[in-house]
């Protein structure tokens, strides 16, 4: 769902793990934010 092809191989697997934070636009902006996968 990102229009820009991610740079690091890490990245991909974490928005696997994690598609709620890979919806949100800031993927990386807030990373302390627990209320992303809460959501």
């Amino acid at each position: 769902d990102n229009p820009k092809p991610l740079p690091q191989p890490g990245a991909a697997a974490d928005a696997s793990a994690k598609p709620a934070e890979a919806a949100k636009p800031a993927e990386g902006a807030a990373p302390a934010k627990p209320a992303a996968p809460a959501q």
